[in-house]
């Protein structure tokens, strides 16, 4: 299925994980795609389209893309949303990202407003389809499975991907036939050991924060901003990662 329309952690989170962008630039550049009047407020807490622009998407879409308008998702909600504005979306989709591309100036102001349009126009179309082929390979008692997924109908893909999305595809390079026999097979085996959670990146403090219901669309960026600060000295970002310090674990133990 499609995603929902973008919020301010979802945009943040999503700039981080595509472009590597800090929550702190990918504020400061909706801002002036805002300011523009080429995107709605971008310190939203909701996913949902005005019903006055709910009429306008379905027309282009049905323009556009062959009359498969379908009803938009929403995002999970956690009971803390205050929904004071629309989610997160362009303005005008007749602006389309290549029109964008030839007024806008800075590179990430455009990829970022690509984004947007992409995910906006994405949210109405249909689910992309997909087939799910399960392989059994029988060896004595033994079962091994392999799973193979083949992308047959693309849907909102025809738009908007991610590496999230991307990640879904798993199309073998080879098939198999019911009955035939693997020869040249061999078992080898791996030991691994349990890892404990990866440290926070930007994007995953943002969400974090969401989830606990720690701070607003309006003071993600700031709290983040304030955790990372060198002046500050709580935490460094080593490798995209944010680590504490010894002054700031400190201040954890203290607080606690």
């Amino acid at each position: 299925n499609p995603k929902p329309p973008f919020c301010t952690s979802s945009i943040q989170q999503e700039c981080a994980t595509t472009f590597g962008l800090k929550v702190k630039d990918t504020m400061s550049i909706c801002q002036k795609l805002f300011e523009q009047g080429l995107i709605t407020y971008h310190r939203s807490d909701s996913t949902e389209f005005s019903a006055e622009f709910l009429d306008i998407l379905k027309q282009y879409i049905n323009s556009n893309y062959n009359n498969s308008y379908t009803q938009p998702p929403i995002g999970k909600k956690t009971g803390l949303e205050q929904e004071g504005h629309e989610c997160i979306r362009c303005t005008d989709l007749n602006l389309t990202p290549d029109i964008a591309e030839t007024t806008l100036k800075n590179s990430y102001q455009a990829k970022v407003y690509k984004l947007i349009w992409q995910r906006t126009v994405a949210a109405a179309l249909p689910p992309a389809k997909i087939a799910e082929t399960n392989y059994v390979i029988k060896n004595n008692q033994h079962k091994f499975l392999l799973q193979s997924n083949e992308l047959i109908d693309k849907g909102y893909r025809i738009v908007y991907t991610s590496q999230a999305t991307e990640a879904e595809d798993k199309l073998l390079n080879e098939t198999f036939v019911e009955n035939e026999v693997l020869e040249q097979c061999k078992l080898e085996t791996e030991t691994k050991q349990t890892t404990p959670p990866s440290r926070y990146t930007e994007a995953s403090l943002v969400k974090a924060l969401e989830a606990r219901g720690v701070g607003r669309p309006s003071t993600f960026a700031a709290i983040v901003d304030t955790v990372t600060s060198e002046i500050r000295g709580y935490a460094k970002i080593e490798n995209k990662k944010i680590v504490p310090t010894e002054k700031g674990m400190i201040l954890a133990a203290y607080v606690d």
